[in-house]
C-alpha cells in the first residue's frame, strides 16, 4: 500500500516542483522569416522552423500548400518534421510553370535552405493541388548532380492530395546526409499522420528501391 507523505513533506513537493518547472520545459523550435526571391527583384518571406538543436548539414523539408489543404494534417506533419529533428520551410505554390522547369518558389526555397540556411538534404511535401509540383520539382533535380541556376535537388517529393500519397525521387543524397537512414522516418510519419500503415512500404518502395527490394528477397 502507498504511505501518506507526512503533511510538512506534502506542503513542500508543490514548492519543489514549482522550481523545477523551468528545468522540465521542452525546448520549443526557433521560428524565423526567411526571404526567398522566386523570381528577380521579387522576394517574399517564407516561414523557417528550426528544431532545438539543428545544425549546419541537417535536414530540412518544404510544406508546399494552397489554400485548400488540410489544416490539421500540415500541423501533424509539421511537428512531426520538427520533433525528428528536421527544418520545416512553408511556402505558397504561386504561379504553376510549364513541365519540366521546378516551380520557382520550390527552387527558391531549396536554394535558401541549402545555401543561407546550411541545410543537408531537403524533401518537399505538397498539399492539395501543390503536390504535382512537389512532384515536378522532384523529377527536374533527378536529372541534376550540381547547383544549376539556383534550382538545387531535392532528396524527394510527397504529394498528398486526397487520395493515397505518391512519392517521387530526386536527386542521390551524399553519403554523409543519411539518406538511408532518414527516408524510412519520413516514411514512418506520413503513415501517422495518415493513419494508413501501408503507406510505410509504398514509401520506401518508392524512395529506397534498394532497400525495399532486399527486404523482399
Amino acid at each position: 500500500m502507498r504511505r501518506v507523505p507526512p503533511a510538512w513533506l506534502a506542503f513542500l513537493l508543490p514548492l519543489a516542483a514549482a522550481r523545477m518547472a523551468p528545468a522540465l520545459e521542452l525546448e520549443l523550435p526557433q521560428d524565423q522569416l526567411l526571404w526567398i526571391e522566386p523570381h528577380p527583384g521579387a522576394p517574399q518571406p517564407a516561414l523557417l522552423a528550426l528544431p532545438p538543436g539543428w545544425a549546419v548539414g541537417d535536414a530540412a523539408a518544404i510544406l508546399l500548400a494552397d489554400r485548400q489543404a488540410a489544416p490539421a494534417l500540415l500541423a501533424m506533419l509539421r511537428a512531426g518534421l520538427i520533433a525528428e529533428g528536421t527544418a520545416v520551410m512553408e511556402l505558397e505554390p504561386g504561379e504553376a510553370p510549364c513541365p519540366p522547369d521546378p516551380p520557382p518558389v520550390l527552387s527558391a526555397g531549396a536554394a535558401a535552405l541549402r545555401q543561407d540556411v546550411g541545410a543537408g538534404l531537403v524533401v518537399a511535401i505538397g498539399f492539395g493541388s501543390a503536390g504535382p509540383a512537389a512532384l515536378q520539382a522532384a523529377g527536374g533535380a533527378a536529372a541534376r548532380t550540381g547547383f544549376e541556376g539556383g534550382a538545387l535537388p531535392l532528396a524527394a517529393a510527397v504529394a498528398l492530395a486526397g487520395g493515397p500519397p505518391t512519392f517521387a525521387p530526386g536527386a542521390a543524397p551524399r553519403p554523409e546526409e543519411a539518406w538511408p537512414l532518414r527516408a524510412p522516418i519520413l516514411c514512418r510519419l506520413l503513415a501517422g499522420a495518415l493513419g494508413e500503415a501501408d503507406v510505410t512500404e509504398a514509401c520506401l518502395a518508392a524512395l529506397l528501391p534498394a532497400a525495399a527490394g532486399a527486404r523482399g528477397n
